[in-house]
């Protein structure tokens, strides 16, 4: 990170620290799950700490309220797959697939939803004209009639 090698070093050390100190307290405890979690805990320091460097450094704030829109959509994502997961009993390779396939469905119909960013319209519009191309070559929608996605 433009050549202050000597801060990172720091905040390396600082998420080892951090990782062997929550790795003491965790593991005897919750085992494996305990491990996890401390690594989890240093990797949040250690990305919180360059976080903070960007933005003291080079007065640049990394996170603005676009960002607010996938994450929320991750996680409304996330809990349908545990609900679906819960439902479906996931076991078999083919139900993994559909579930997986149907998340993936329902991300992007549900982030395209919220769509804020220009290039996200830009390829909803080219989606939808795609649509309207192929539904008027197959006869489906008359032009007469007006009809539109």
């Amino acid at each position: 990170m433009s050549g202050r090698t000597l801060l990172n070093a720091l905040i390396a050390l600082i998420g080892l620290c951090v990782n062997v100190a929550l790795n003491l307290l965790l593991l005897p405890t919750l085992g494996m799950v305990g491990a996890a979690v401390g690594t989890l805990g240093a990797m949040i320091v250690v990305i919180g700490a360059n976080i903070y460097y960007v933005y003291k450094a080079f007065d640049l704030l990394p996170f603005s309220l676009s960002l607010l829109w996938p994450v929320a959509t991750t996680c409304l994502t996330g809990v349908l797959f545990y609900l679906l997961n819960s439902w479906l009993e996931i076991g078999s390779v083919l139900t993994t697939v559909l579930a997986l396939a149907s998340l993936i469905l329902t991300y992007g119909f549900i982030y395209f939803l919220g769509a804020t960013e220009p290039e996200e319209k830009e390829l909803i519009a080219n989606l939808r004209s795609s649509v309207d191309k192929s539904a008027l070559e197959s006869g489906v929608g008359d032009q007469s009639q007006g009809a539109h996605f």
